[in-house]
Parts: structure tokens; C-alpha cells; sequence
């Protein structure tokens, strides 16, 4: 090999790690952008969206998920702490002999009044 090919071999290489280098750095921003983005959905949908309830759903996974307290929950749902206690929205709906439809959409409207009710009282200043 004469000298001008080594020469064009070893900068066609560091051009090609260079590129390889840049192109791993963009592909780390997105991934980050991704991630924030990603995080940003999770958080807001489940603090708004009550129509993603299921009846899988404890009471206590509700309260922690749309920010309400339990108790107004339980209140709603006319069943004690022991009787929610690890019960689905589906099993509390059959204690008590009714559609789990209606159990849902009593709580979904129960979060919704809630919300509206803290949005709507002022904080004291």
C-alpha cells in the first residue's frame, strides 16, 4: 500500500468513528427527551383521565392515582376500610349486587365533583 491510501484509509476511519460518535450522541437526547415526555403523559393522564378507571381497580389504587382522599372514596362506594381493603371495583360491585358500570361511573363522577370542588375553593393567601 503506498503512503496516500494509509493516509485516506485512516481519515475515511476517524470520519466514520466521528459520525458513529455524533450520531450516538443524538440518539441519547432523544432517548432523554423520550423518557421526559413519556413520564409527563403518565402523570398528567392519570391525574385527569377518569374514564382509563377499570374494574380492577382498588379504591386505595384510585386514591392514590387521581390525588382524592380515600376516605371520600369509600364514602361513595358506601363500604368500610376492611370491606375495600385488597376488593376490586368488580368485587365491591357484587357484595353489593350491582353493575359494575354503575359502581364506576359513581366514582369517576365522584372524582370529578372533587376536583371541581378544589379548583373551585380558593387556597388561603
Amino acid at each position: 500500500m503506498t503512503f496516500w491510501k494509509k493516509q485516506i484509509g485512516h481519515k475515511s476511519a476517524i470520519f466514520i468513528i466521528f459520525i458513529g460518535i455524533l450520531l450516538l450522541v443524538l440518539s441519547i437526547a432523544y432517548l432523554f427527551i423520550d423518557i421526559r415526555s413519556i413520564r409527563h403523559y403518565y402523570t398528567i393522564r392519570h391525574r385527569t383521565d377518569v374514564g382509563l378507571i377499570q374494574s380492577w381497580m382498588t379504591l386505595n389504587y384510585i386514591s392514590r392515582s387521581y390525588a382524592i382522599p380515600e376516605s371520600v372514596l369509600l364514602k361513595t362506594a358506601n363500604v368500610t376500610m376492611q370491606q375495600a381493603r385488597h376488593q376490586s371495583l368488580g368485587n365491591i360491585a357484587k357484595t353489593h349486587k350491582q353493575s359494575v358500570a354503575l359502581i364506576i361511573e359513581v366514582i369517576r363522577n365522584t372524582i370529578l365533583q372533587y376536583k371541581a370542588h378544589i379548583t373551585a375553593t380558593p387556597s388561603p393567601s
